[in-house]
């Protein structure tokens, strides 16, 4: 998948010694052929010890990168629409966590 970030990273922490362990960063989803986007505002997941991950961590606004990415459920979105209801409709909030870069620009 292509991706155009814009928003920079936001890190992450995985337990309570405030070791950064990785961040996300906001994208938009682009197509290869016609620079089209695809999705807008998806959240992209890494860690700092792998390839996609130190890349991601850097990048800026308008950084195009080409990454692996596994889809995820984004459960803070599915939370906060089904609060206090017993049914909802939504879109299905994807979001990725980035496994391999393929390329970077």
């Amino acid at each position: 998948m292509k991706l155009r970030v814009v928003k920079a990273k936001s890190a992450t922490k995985r337990d309570n010694s405030n070791n950064v362990d990785g961040g996300w960063v906001v994208a938009d989803v682009i197509s290869d052929s016609d620079e089209k986007v695809l999705a807008r505002g998806v959240r992209v997941f890494y860690f700092l010890d792998s390839l996609p991950g130190g890349e991601l961590d850097k990048a800026t606004a308008g950084k195009e990168l080409e990454i692996l990415g596994m889809p995820r459920l984004n459960m803070d979105t599915i939370l906060s629409a089904s609060e206090g209801k017993q049914a909802v409709t939504i879109a299905l909030p994807i979001e990725f966590v980035a496994v391999a870069l393929l390329s970077s620009q």
